[in-house]
């Protein structure tokens, strides 16, 4: 049985040093020597490993516990979730488990390595608050009762928000003496073996296919990677960046549609929709709660507690959405789609005698433009929001033939996004007003009913400074498109 979930957010550098290395004196306290023994669980095939994930079962003064860290920014980053529970059991809890679905796909968990580590080390105090644990770990790979092989690791984690804390203490531990130290993690060490090489980009004059399965792979990639953040639920970007994903893969495979063959596509394409859809709920609240609460920081203090008393509806309809969310996550279809992404990614086929990338994305943009030109000065909302859509699928377009095409599109996929910023703004106030009539109608006091109004006078603000905005952007976007496909 496990005990309640602690999350945390880890931040640290690791360094390397000879033997006789000597921490300097820093200002500060001496931690307690500890012994920690570790016992590090992945796959077979290290999958956990190479996705820079760490699944291990410490034993340590005060319990055993499991431990769970994600990566942030990039596999081997700096910044990882550390998630961490109590419990005995000698095999990964179901939570833990439950949240690597879609790394494991099934796939058992089992010990994969035990480190034995000894540390020291001291908590470095600020000007006004411990700002950073250094510890030396002296770690041995054990072999059984046998030490297979030893190690020294210096490890600097960030305790506070206290900017700078890393980079002066790595700036004072090289000069005593430390050097940079492994990007891997600790079962890669123990193992004695390579993070695992990223697949070369495809080069501009390969074929079509080798792009697509490509394109398809990354964003599979994103999508797992993004999978456990959007389960936890703790920071709303894990969920933003994995809708991001089913989007770009959607758009890919509607831009690409006229190249299909084989029959690989037509499923997946329906697989995406239905993902899409069991995220959508969930993120457009997220939207809608964040946009709210930052609105009310801006009421006077008495109108601020009825305004977000009166959110509570919209939070209930988030719990209901992410229970449905979850029931997609945990489902056999969810597996199916990701076996259907990894079919694809190697073995997708297309008509090479087809239109290239480049001639597709000039399409997209060219849907756009006439869009653009059909509408006038008193466009409805719902064309506006319809001509964001083309927007976001010509930017998609350009971003997967960028690499085919000689000329430079990050300028044009640069306004494209800035394009498609001012009509989700405008988009987002549409969505708010209809929200704020709902919660003034429902208010069950006058303070609250009156904070709706505020709100509801700055989101109409909003929308008219976005829609005024529009014809600039488009401008911008539309001298870049000539330039990018003329």
């Amino acid at each position: 049985m496990t005990g309640e979930m602690r999350h945390t957010l880890e931040q640290e550098i690791k360094l390397e040093a000879d033997n006789g290395f000597e921490l300097p004196e820093l200002p500060g306290t001496a931690l307690a020597p500890a012994t920690l023994v570790s016992t590090y669980y992945d796959t077979s095939d290290l999958r956990l490993a190479a996705a820079g994930i760490t699944v291990r079962r410490r034993a340590q003064r005060g319990g055993p516990v499991w431990q769970l860290k994600l990566p942030r920014d990039g596999a081997y980053g700096e910044s990882r979730d550390e998630l961490e529970w109590s419990g005995s059991s000698t095999d990964p809890p179901p939570e833990v488990a439950g949240l690597l679905v879609a790394h494991t796909r099934g796939a058992r968990l089992a010990p994969a390595a035990t480190l034995r580590t000894e540390r020291t080390g001291i908590r470095v105090r600020g000007i006004e608050a411990d700002v950073a644990n250094v510890v030396v770990d002296d770690v041995s790979i054990l072999d059984g009762d046998r030490v297979a092989r030893r190690f020294r690791e210096i490890e600097v984690e960030r305790l506070r928000d206290a900017p700078g804390v890393l980079e002066q203490m790595r700036s004072v531990l090289v000069a005593a003496g430390a050097r940079a130290g492994e990007t891997r993690p600790k079962l890669f060490q123990a193992l004695d073996i390579r993070e695992p090489a990223a697949e070369p980009a495809p080069g501009r004059h390969d074929p079509t296919c080798a792009h697509v399965r490509a394109r398809i792979a990354r964003q599979r990639d994103a999508l797992i990677a993004h999978d456990p953040g959007t389960r936890i639920g703790r920071d709303p970007e894990e969920l933003h960046q994995m809708r991001v994903a089913v989007r770009r893969l959607r758009a890919l495979l509607r831009c690409t549609r006229t190249l299909q063959t084989g029959g690989w596509a037509e499923p997946l394409a329906d697989d995406l929709r239905w993902l899409g859809r069991a995220l959508g709920p969930v993120r457009d609240t997220d939207v809608l709660l964040e946009r709210f609460r930052g609105r009310a920081g801006d009421l006077s203090p008495g109108l601020q507690t009825p305004f977000v008393h009166s959110l509570a509806p919209i939070v209930e309809i988030r719990e209901a959405a992410r229970r449905e969310m979850f029931g997609a996550l945990e489902s056999s279809r969810y597996l199916t789609l990701l076996a259907r992404l990894d079919a694809a990614a190697t073995g997708a086929t297309v008509d090479e005698n087809g239109p290239s990338l480049q001639q597709l994305a000039r399409k997209e943009y060219r849907r756009l433009r006439k869009r653009v030109g059909q509408l006038d000065a008193n466009a409805s909302d719902d064309e506006l929001h319809a001509t964001r859509i083309l927007g976001k699928r010509a930017r998609y377009a350009a971003e997967f033939a960028a690499p085919t095409m000689s000329r430079n599109a990050r300028k044009f996929i640069a306004k494209a996004k800035r394009f498609q910023d001012v009509l989700g703004e405008h988009q987002d106030s549409c969505i708010a007003e209809v929200e704020l009539f709902r919660i003034a109608a429902a208010a069950r006091d006058t303070d609250a009913a009156f904070a709706a109004g505020v709100v509801l006078e700055r989101e109409r603000t909003s929308r008219q400074d976005a829609r005024a905005g529009f014809p600039a952007s488009w401008r911008v976007l539309h001298r870049a498109g000539k330039e990018l496909w003329s």
